[in-house]
């Protein structure tokens, strides 16, 4: 299944329907899109030449380094971009999907950010601006809910999701698999509690929980795409496959589907994109990132929806030397 039918999937699914479309549809999976294909290793020269080879300490020497806005703002630069304009369209972005810290390579410090601007805003303005639908406030109260309403907090990140956030899925995630360590019998003389640990986690709390926090990791997988799907949500990601069973993964996996198809659903229905489909204009993902995707031997593996195609991708190294695909896609 190619974007544009998960497109018209999301246009015409309805909620209670959802089960039918994904029997129907999600063993068919999408042609992912992969990095242009490089050389694992150097070419040898033909017999007699001249000419110095390659090796791989000698190509890793060559290549840019980008740490930060200055040495990505200097390489847009040399590719005849608009640096500022490209990294302040990145920034939006993000934000746009509900990451609203600090980002090193951006130039976002954590007292300039958008975050930052919301935490200064008291909880009544906070909340009438999120049921007016701004993703900020909702996360905002979602982070001020956390250490004291856990369970208000699931609810306001799933708001936020819905309103179109990617990091709400995360925070949710890690949310869950923090209660998945809480005992309901821990809590008996708090009865409220206890039900309401009970309410989300059903019988067997821990197991369930850590199942919920792998299915909405992998969810925000699917919505954000290579520009979130960084070395720490990978492995992250793989500690919660390996704490859960192999068929509550594989299970997991096909529900992860199906949570993107309903979430998808619920945008629309409230005038937000069902799916990201546009790229940053510049973002860097590791050069390894397909084949650590989770799901991949399922009925549903991970896909990309993000147009791709038109985006240039060159090898740099990151501020700890690490190889990277820089991604940019200016003309998206």
């Amino acid at each position: 299944m190619d974007r544009t039918n998960i497109s018209i999937l999301l246009s015409t699914a309805l909620l209670g329907v959802l089960l039918y479309v994904v029997r129907q549809f999600g063993n068919t999976g999408l042609e992912a899109v992969t990095p242009p294909a490089r050389d694992a290793m150097p070419r040898a020269a033909a017999a007699g030449s001249t000419r110095v080879v390659a090796t791989q300490e000698t190509m890793a020497s060559a290549l840019p380094i980008v740490d930060g806005p200055a040495t990505l703002g200097a390489l847009l630069d040399s590719l005849g971009l608009d640096a500022d304009a490209a990294i302040n369209a990145t920034r939006q972005w993000y934000e746009a999907r509900g990451f609203f810290g600090a980002n090193p390579l951006l130039g976002i410090n954590p007292d300039s950010s958008v975050r930052d601007y919301y935490g200064s805003l008291d909880e009544a303005t906070l909340e009438v601006m999120s049921r007016d639908n701004d993703m900020g406030a909702t996360h905002e109260l979602a982070a001020r809910t956390r250490l004291t309403d856990a369970f208000g907090a699931l609810e306001l990140f799933q708001r936020a999701a819905e309103q179109g956030s990617v990091n709400a899925l995360l925070q949710m995630a890690s949310l869950q698999e923090t209660l998945a360590d809480v005992r309901p019998e821990d809590f008996a003389p708090d009865r409220d509690y206890a039900r309401k640990l009970s309410r989300v986690g059903g019988r067997d709390t821990e197991n369930n929980l850590r199942y919920q926090a792998f299915v909405s990791a992998v969810t925000a997988m699917r919505d954000g795409g290579e520009p979130v799907t960084d070395d720490s949500l990978l492995e992250w990601v793989s500690d919660l496959a390996g704490r859960n069973p192999a068929e509550r993964v594989r299970m997991g996996c096909n529900q992860s589907f199906g949570d993107f198809i309903a979430l998808g659903s619920t945008r629309r229905a409230a005038g937000f994109a069902p799916i990201n489909t546009t790229p940053p204009p510049v973002f860097m993902a590791g050069t390894d990132t397909a084949a650590r995707l989770p799901c991949q031997n399922t009925l549903n593996p991970i896909v990309s929806t993000l147009e791709l195609e038109a985006c240039l991708s060159t090898q740099v190294l990151d501020g700890s030397g690490a190889l990277r695909l820089l991604y940019v896609c200016t003309s998206n």
